[in-house]
Protein backbone atom coordinates (compact mmCIF):
# COMPACT_ATOMS: atom_id res chain seq x y z
CA UNK A 1 0.00 0.00 0.00
CA UNK A 2 2.88 2.64 1.40
CA UNK A 3 4.21 2.09 -2.91
CA UNK A 4 0.81 3.42 -4.13
CA UNK A 5 0.29 6.19 -1.29
CA UNK A 6 1.23 10.06 -1.99
CA UNK A 7 1.67 13.19 0.49
CA UNK A 8 -1.90 14.52 0.38
CA UNK A 9 -3.16 10.54 2.33
CA UNK A 10 -0.38 10.06 4.32
CA UNK A 11 -0.96 14.02 5.67
CA UNK A 12 -4.55 12.33 5.85
CA UNK A 13 -3.45 9.59 7.36
CA UNK A 14 -1.54 11.49 10.07
CA UNK A 15 -4.13 13.75 11.24
CA UNK A 16 -6.55 11.63 11.62
CA UNK A 17 -4.95 8.93 13.47
CA UNK A 18 -3.01 11.57 15.72
CA UNK A 19 -6.79 12.66 16.14
CA UNK A 20 -7.42 9.35 17.58
CA UNK A 21 -4.41 9.14 19.65
CA UNK A 22 -5.35 11.91 21.26
CA UNK A 23 -9.00 11.12 21.76
CA UNK A 24 -7.76 7.94 24.03
CA UNK A 25 -6.59 10.33 26.36
CA UNK A 26 -9.71 11.76 27.32
CA UNK A 27 -10.65 8.37 29.26
CA UNK A 28 -7.37 8.41 31.12
CA UNK A 29 -8.93 9.37 34.69
CA UNK A 30 -5.80 11.30 36.06
CA UNK A 31 -2.87 12.91 34.45
CA UNK A 32 -0.72 11.48 37.13
CA UNK A 33 -1.90 8.61 37.01
CA UNK A 34 0.25 5.57 35.61
CA UNK A 35 -0.77 3.89 32.63
CA UNK A 36 2.08 1.34 32.73
CA UNK A 37 4.90 0.95 35.15
CA UNK A 38 6.27 4.71 35.83
CA UNK A 39 5.13 5.87 32.01
CA UNK A 40 2.17 8.36 32.62
CA UNK A 41 0.32 10.60 30.01
CA UNK A 42 2.28 13.01 29.37
CA UNK A 43 5.47 11.07 29.12
CA UNK A 44 3.68 8.78 26.01
CA UNK A 45 2.59 12.23 24.43
CA UNK A 46 6.68 13.11 24.71
CA UNK A 47 7.84 10.00 23.61
CA UNK A 48 5.79 10.52 20.44
CA UNK A 49 6.50 13.88 20.10
CA UNK A 50 10.21 12.94 19.92
CA UNK A 51 9.79 10.69 17.20
CA UNK A 52 7.78 13.23 15.65
CA UNK A 53 9.92 15.83 16.15
CA UNK A 54 13.02 13.37 14.36
CA UNK A 55 11.15 13.17 11.44
CA UNK A 56 10.41 16.62 11.00
CA UNK A 57 13.98 17.04 11.14
CA UNK A 58 14.65 14.62 8.26
CA UNK A 59 12.02 15.97 6.52
CA UNK A 60 13.77 19.22 6.64
CA UNK A 61 17.38 18.28 6.17
CA UNK A 62 16.14 16.74 2.76
CA UNK A 63 14.05 19.55 1.60
CA UNK A 64 17.29 21.80 1.94
CA UNK A 65 19.60 19.11 -0.74
CA UNK A 66 20.69 17.30 2.95
CA UNK A 67 20.94 13.23 2.60
CA UNK A 68 19.56 12.50 6.16
CA UNK A 69 20.41 8.96 5.95
CA UNK A 70 22.87 9.05 8.75
CA UNK A 71 21.03 10.82 10.92
CA UNK A 72 18.12 8.39 10.17
CA UNK A 73 20.52 5.29 10.66
CA UNK A 74 22.27 6.65 13.99
CA UNK A 75 18.51 7.06 15.59
CA UNK A 76 17.06 4.01 14.50
CA UNK A 77 20.17 2.03 15.90
CA UNK A 78 19.30 3.67 19.02
CA UNK A 79 15.58 3.83 19.66
CA UNK A 80 15.74 2.59 23.44
CA UNK A 81 18.61 4.80 24.44
CA UNK A 82 16.92 7.60 22.72
CA UNK A 83 13.33 6.72 24.96
CA UNK A 84 15.15 6.29 27.73
CA UNK A 85 16.88 9.67 27.25
CA UNK A 86 13.70 11.25 26.66
CA UNK A 87 11.71 9.47 29.10
CA UNK A 88 14.06 10.84 31.66
CA UNK A 89 14.53 14.52 30.07
CA UNK A 90 10.50 14.98 30.59
CA UNK A 91 10.05 13.40 33.50
CA UNK A 92 9.89 16.81 35.44
CA UNK A 93 8.05 18.31 33.10
CA UNK A 94 4.32 19.20 33.35
CA UNK A 95 1.41 17.87 31.20
CA UNK A 96 0.79 21.21 29.81
CA UNK A 97 4.24 21.79 28.50
CA UNK A 98 4.69 18.27 27.10
CA UNK A 99 1.08 18.92 25.54
CA UNK A 100 2.73 22.52 24.29
CA UNK A 101 5.56 21.04 22.75
CA UNK A 102 3.66 18.47 21.21
CA UNK A 103 1.08 20.56 19.67
CA UNK A 104 4.40 22.83 18.43
CA UNK A 105 6.14 19.52 16.46
CA UNK A 106 3.09 18.18 15.29
CA UNK A 107 2.52 21.44 13.36
CA UNK A 108 6.10 21.35 12.60
CA UNK A 109 5.69 18.29 11.16
CA UNK A 110 3.08 18.92 8.98
CA UNK A 111 4.36 22.14 7.72
CA UNK A 112 7.76 20.21 6.57
CA UNK A 113 5.13 17.46 4.66
CA UNK A 114 3.40 20.11 2.93
CA UNK A 115 6.49 21.74 1.73
CA UNK A 116 7.42 18.36 0.12
CA UNK A 117 7.50 18.41 -3.47
CA UNK A 118 4.20 16.32 -4.62
CA UNK A 119 6.01 14.10 -7.37
CA UNK A 120 7.30 11.65 -5.92
CA UNK A 121 10.34 11.53 -9.02
CA UNK A 122 11.66 14.98 -7.13
CA UNK A 123 14.93 15.32 -7.25
CA UNK A 124 14.71 15.49 -3.26
CA UNK A 125 13.43 12.25 -2.53
CA UNK A 126 16.44 10.47 -4.09
CA UNK A 127 18.33 12.17 -1.07
CA UNK A 128 16.62 9.24 1.27
CA UNK A 129 17.92 5.98 1.94
CA UNK A 130 16.91 3.95 -0.84
CA UNK A 131 16.19 6.95 -3.36
CA UNK A 132 12.14 6.76 -3.22
CA UNK A 133 9.63 8.54 -0.97
CA UNK A 134 10.17 7.61 2.44
CA UNK A 135 6.66 6.58 2.76
CA UNK A 136 7.34 3.76 5.15
CA UNK A 137 10.10 6.17 7.70
CA UNK A 138 7.43 8.75 7.87
CA UNK A 139 4.59 6.25 8.86
CA UNK A 140 6.37 4.41 11.34
CA UNK A 141 6.91 7.81 13.15
CA UNK A 142 3.63 8.85 12.62
CA UNK A 143 0.52 7.19 11.86
CA UNK A 144 1.30 3.68 12.73
CA UNK A 145 3.29 5.11 15.44
CA UNK A 146 0.04 6.72 17.06
CA UNK A 147 -2.46 3.59 16.35
CA UNK A 148 0.63 1.31 17.90
CA UNK A 149 0.25 3.47 21.26
CA UNK A 150 -4.09 4.56 20.84
CA UNK A 151 -4.06 0.91 21.30
CA UNK A 152 -1.52 0.54 23.87
CA UNK A 153 -3.31 2.80 26.12
CA UNK A 154 -6.87 1.27 25.63
CA UNK A 155 -5.04 -2.10 26.73
CA UNK A 156 -3.87 -0.25 29.49
CA UNK A 157 -7.46 1.29 30.75
CA UNK A 158 -9.37 -1.78 29.96
CA UNK A 159 -6.91 -3.81 32.23
CA UNK A 160 -7.51 -1.02 34.96
CA UNK A 161 -11.37 -1.78 34.68
CA UNK A 162 -10.87 -5.17 35.34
Amino acid sequence: MLSQINKTQIIRLIQESRAQFNAVFTEVQSEGEPLHDEWRLKDLIAHITLWEALMANWLRMAASGVPPGADINVALSNVDQLNAQFYTDNKTRSLHAVQTTSDNVFKQLIDQLLALPDDPHDERWSLWRDGEPPWSLIAGNTYEHYQEHTVQVRGWLDDKKE
